[in-house]
């Protein structure tokens, strides 16, 4: 091992040794720490209500490390590419768009429904039983069938007609597919009190009726957009063919998806609304992805990684960590015996390596565009009867400490969204700021 070098060779049980590569002796040290971790995510972001700045979730092995930062950028190539191509960003918010066209008729439909079977039809209410009501109430404010319900229908505009239902269909774990059949039968109508009579139409008590658990009441799903970098499916082969990747992007592919937020209401037969173990276990492992972004994504990254240095240095060094952490993780995991190399050896590797990382802070959070008064209101209670007053007090404050530290805004919002403490202990926080040796990524809205 050099300076900045190590080579890596494995001994085959003939005897015979294969070199695998020269590797960077700090990233070898990131992917022994990361591999022997067991957690598989490297990066996420993740949304911090009220806040419009997105937490950043970096792995333990890449915390306040270099790589930690090359980490963070690859992340957001995703939403770079879409950024610099027009073309790009249209396709998306297309696609998008027709998601958010699908769940808009399916909140239409689901609230014609509810006011039809349980006011028309007010044993399919009861049915619910007390715990059913009850959640109704927690959620709604629904305690009586005469109530307004939790979607009035009329400030739900659906755009008509609809032909597209893929997204509704694919994911029956949250949308009832009883719904979905009607409004692929309704969504050919030409305006909204069509499309409105025709859901009433199919909300009889002769379709509901035996629904003995009222699974007709459980509530339209939620769910947020991302999009980021993932690792391309893997196997350990006796080539140690998975060591290389011959794509532009490497061992990487791209992703758009939706992700839901709230629980799979149609998983299990039982009662939804009750504790239910099937419910709160259920994990999301295949989120829907818009699949005709990924190609076309992909190719607009490897293309500007050919212009860009900095975004062919970050490939270079999230692709080499990779390979890595898969030769690790196999040899750790008992899939890949290693002839001549204890288990131990590895331990000793990372002392070894250990003092080549550098150390750079990473960031924590992922500041958004935003003015002062935005980030102002954002921190304080929507509902509260001295909204304005408190919003021209904080943002006072905000703009002195900008004034007296020549801090932007984003800055100061990165700052105060930092920890949780007053604001008038923020300003050493905020002069940490210039001190950041891993310098802010671009920001996306």
């Amino acid at each position: 091992m050099s300076e900045r070098e190590l080579v890596l060779r494995l001994i085959r049980s003939e005897g015979l040794p294969i070199e695998i590569g020269r590797y960077d002796p700090a990233i070898v040290h990131n992917a022994l720490a990361y591999a022997a971790d067991g957690r598989v995510i490297a990066v996420t972001m993740v949304r911090a209500e009220p806040l419009p700045d997105l937490r950043i979730l970096l792995h333990p092995a890449l915390v306040d490390t270099g790589l930690g930062c090359s980490a963070i950028r690859l992340d957001q190539l995703v939403d770079g590419a879409s950024a610099r191509n027009q073309s790009l960003l249209d396709h998306r918010a297309s696609a998008i768009t027709n998601v958010f066209r699908q769940h808009t008729a399916y909140e239409r439909a689901w609230s014609i429904r509810m006011h039809r079977l349980v006011v028309q039809h007010e044993t399919n209410f009861r049915r619910l039983g007390d715990l059913g009501v009850e959640f109704l109430i927690q959620a709604f404010g629904i305690a009586d069938p005469e109530d307004a319900f939790p979607y009035p229908a009329e400030e739900i505009e659906p755009e008509l007609p609809i032909t597209d239902f893929g997204f509704l269909s694919l994911n029956p774990e949250f949308y009832d597919q009883r719904l979905v059949n009607a409004i692929s039968r309704c969504g050919s109508s030409e305006s909204v009190m069509a499309f409105d009579g025709c859901i009433r139409t199919a909300s009889t008590a002769d379709v509901y009726g035996r629904d003995f658990y009222a699974t007709w009441a459980a509530p339209p799903p939620e769910f947020d957009r991302w999009s980021g970098v993932r690792e391309q499916p893997w196997a350990v082969d006796e080539a140690i063919s998975f060591m290389t990747s011959q794509e532009p992007l490497g061992p990487f592919r791209v992703m758009v998806q939706i992700a839901f937020t709230s629980p799979p209401w149609f998983i299990s037969e039982g009662r939804w609304y009750a504790d239910n173990a099937v419910l709160e276990s259920f994990d999301d492992e295949t989120p829907y992805e818009i699949t005709s972004l990924e190609q076309p994504l992909m190719d607009e990254i490897a293309s500007h990684a050919e212009q860009d240095a900095e975004t062919a240095r970050v490939l270079a060094r999230m692709a080499e960590f990779t390979h890595l952490q898969r030769l690790f993780r196999a040899a750790l995991d008992g899939q890949l015996v290693l002839t001549g190399m204890d288990l131990e050896d590895l331990a000793g590797l990372t002392i070894e390596t250990a003092p080549y990382v550098n150390r750079s802070e990473t960031l924590r959070w992922l500041p958004r565009d935003y003015s002062i008064e935005d980030f102002a209101r954002a921190m304080i209670a929507p509902d509260s009867a001295t909204a304005d007053s408190l919003v021209t007090t904080l943002r006072n404050q905000i703009v002195g400490l900008k004034e007296s530290l020549g801090l932007d805004d984003k800055q100061i919002a990165l700052a105060i969204s930092q920890g949780v403490i007053p604001l008038d202990e923020q300003m050493a926080l905020a002069i940490g700021l210039r001190e950041q040796l891993c310098p802010a990524p671009g920001t996306f809205p």
